[in-house]
């Protein structure tokens, strides 16, 4: 050093060397400190690196974003004990978050200590069978089911046996994250003093009808209740879950989404308002024969309660009654129009005690922003900063620099600040450089260089995890879906195709379900639906997705007016391997009352060139209406109309889907 009086150089010495910001007023002199500064340029090194991978880490890897209630409740069910557990999604919902868990598996493993036949003890293992095992997406929450029969080790037992036995249940949830894109992960373990007996899980979902929002209490995770008599109670139930036609999904074997039946396969949730882009929802009617009746964002009072429909303004009235006279209209002509309803999302809003950690949800808010986006947060933040500690160091010291400053505030609060942003981002031209006696100055100094060390890695972490990430907008979805006819049998059909004009989708594979409303509980049902083909090798074209409302069909029993109502909606998903980056890409999309049309084809898209093939996405959408399509077939009297209902003998059904696929061959 040109003059080495004291500790102080050293240490700035140090400091200006470790963050590789040489302004000149301070070097190494002799051969040991140029060795000494050869190792920190090293440990510099090291350093970035192992703060942009823990931050890269920490924004790529997923958290666990499932909740599970900490007791679960054996109550009677319809025909036998069940044992209920309470999953929810605990992800926060807003314009920069889907926030979805999809593909949800769910897995019950009983352990617990046996005695043989000569009185040894062991511990025996036992997989325990759940209704809705695998959920196509898991956005609320969600009761899991066990039905102890004969086939369930608990049966037969008592309350008294239960709490005294020695056994563990461990839940196991797992699901894709809709923002990561990877896996999360939950685990929980009960023993017998987690049960609940005769009791029933309280709800813990409430419709806000003054601020527009469900609200999602998670407090209530684990609350109960306990269940009065069922002799009391009074209440019939006509609708059958547990027939023998029914075939449970088990946990052990793979699930084959071609061959599968999915009748009984349910989610449960509350029946609740949905909330639409617009500010209206869509309410329930107390009447089952009645359509959803929609209620603007406007028509509630101040206070929360919802008014009479009389008491709107004349105005209002006129709109309204203008707005549903046009919509039954389109209904008598199987139509139904899509100018009333320009949004593209139906979300839920949610609030609540949803509380999650700032870095989490700086994270989460940064990896589903747009590019054009975060990066003007991120020149906002860093002016911000720079400005912040330039003012600071203006006010609060005289003379931070060895050049000198101006006398006027404007002038050296300038300078300041232009040797604030050298220091920051460790590029020291010399010009501008801190008084090496000034303690104050060179804390300043200290405090820019690790946030520029820290800004630097942020940025790279949240760089690389972005684009490690694979986009669910490569595949795009038909923004309507269709109620029309297939070889003269009821079908429902969307569309897909590749949104990009390099690399393809291989292994790609759809699932769909139909979210309905079962009145006799109480609550939505989620039943999968199969499709004509589900398996796609290769996705590159414009594939339509059809699904044949046969006998052996959830939607069989709904006739068209209900499924328009309101009270249904259905869930798409597609699972592929992106060949590009070779990551596993999801894509969700969910179709309401108004994305349906009814007896519309879709036109043909693809056209045969000279060149090839040439594919108008931009005609994705477009359909024609067809007045000769064939009448619905209406169930006769005697059939269970039930959501949940399914054919005695499925076997001795004669489905279209045997011809469909003799003519693929």
């Amino acid at each position: 050093m040109e003059n080495p009086a004291n500790t102080r150089n050293y240490f700035n010495l140090s400091l200006q060397t470790l963050s590789s910001t040489g302004y000149g007023a301070l070097y190494p002199a002799n051969t040991c400190s140029r060795w000494i500064a050869v190792i920190e340029y090293f440990v510099s090194m090291l350093l970035t690196s192992f703060l942009t991978g823990i931050l890269f880490v920490k924004f790529a890897r997923p958290h666990p974003n499932i909740v599970i209630s900490d007791v679960f409740t054996v109550s009677r069910g319809e025909n036998n004990m069940e044992m209920h557990f309470r999953v929810a999604n605990e992800t926060r919902r807003d314009l920069a978050n889907k926030g979805d868990i999809i593909d949800v598996h769910f897995k019950l493993i009983l352990m617990r200590v046996e005695t043989g036949r000569h009185d040894e003890k062991r511990l025996c293992y036992y997989d325990l069978k759940l209704k809705s095992a695998r959920l196509v997406s898991l956005r609320l929450e969600v009761e899991l089911i066990h039905i102890i029969d004969t086939n369930s080790p608990f049966f037969k037992q008592t309350a008294d046996h239960l709490a005294h036995a020695d056994f563990v249940l461990i839940l196991l949830a797992s699901g894709l994250d809709e923002n990561l894109h990877d896996m999360v992960h939950k685990k929980l373990e009960y023993g017998p003093g987690a049960m609940r007996w005769n009791s029933k899980f309280i709800p813990m979902l409430d419709w806000d009808a003054r601020h527009q929002f469900i609200e999602l209490d998670l407090d209530k995770i684990s609350a109960v209740s306990p269940i009065p008599n069922v002799s009391d109670s009074g209440r019939s139930i006509n609708i059958d879950v547990t027939s023998a036609s029914m075939q449970e999904e088990d946990n052990d074997g793979r699930v084959d989404h071609g061959n599968q039946r999915n009748s009984n396969g349910f989610q449960t949730e509350d029946t609740i308002p949905h909330k639409l882009a617009d500010g209206s929802t869509w309410e329930l009617s107390d009447d089952y024969d009645k359509e959803a009746t929609i209620k603007r964002r406007g028509d509630h009072a101040s206070g929360g309660a919802e008014p009479d429909s009389n008491s709107t303004s004349n105005g209002e009235e006129d709109n309204d009654e203008g707005f549903n006279e046009d919509r039954e209209a389109q209904r008598r002509n199987s139509r139904l129009s899509r100018s009333a309803f320009s949004y593209q999302d139906h979300d839920h809003h949610l609030a609540g005690n949803l509380n999650e950690r700032p870095m989490s949800l700086l994270q989460r808010r940064a990896l589903a922003a747009s590019w054009p986006s975060l990066l003007l947060s991120l020149v906002v933040v860093y002016l911000a900063v720079v400005d912040a500690i330039a003012l600071l160091m203006t006010i609060s010291v005289h003379e931070p620099l060895r050049q000198r400053t101006q006398s006027d505030f404007l002038g050296k609060y300038e300078m300041v600040f232009f040797f604030c942003v050298q220091t920051i981002s460790t590029v020291g031209y010399g010009s501008l450089s801190p008084r090496q006696d000034s303690d104050a100055a060179n804390f300043f100094v200290f405090l820019l260089v690790f946030s520029g060390l820290f800004v630097s890695a942020l940025l790279a972490g949240i760089t690389w995890a972005k684009f490690s990430i694979p986009k669910a907008s490569t595949l795009l979805y038909s923004d309507v879906l269709l109620f029309t006819s297939f070889h003269s049998h009821r079908a429902v059909m969307f569309r897909a195709a590749n949104n990009r004009k390099y690399g393809v989708l291989v292994e790609g594979s759809f699932r769909m379900s139909v979210v309905v409303l079962n009145r006799n509980f109480g609550r939505r049902e989620t039943h999968e639906l199969r499709l004509v083909r589900n398996v796609w090798p290769i996705i590159n074209l414009c594939n339509t997705l059809t699904h044949i409302v046969d006998e052996s069909s959830p939607l069989f029993h709904l006739s068209t007016d209900e499924l328009l109502s309101g009270d249904h909606f259905f869930v798409v998903l597609f699972t592929g391997l992106d060949n590009i980056i070779s990551e596993t890409m999801v894509a969700r999309k969910a179709y309401h009352a108004c994305d349906i049309l009814v007896d519309h084809h879709f036109e043909d898209n693809i056209t045969l060139t000279a060149d090839g093939l040439y594919i108008d996405l931009d005609a994705i959408n477009a359909t024609y209406f067809d007045p000769n399509v064939a009448p619905e077939q209406q169930p006769s009297d005697s059939d269970d109309i039930s959501p949940s209902s399914s054919p005695t003998n499925p076997e001795a059904i004669d489905s279209p889907r045997s011809s469909f696929q003799l003519l693929s061959d």
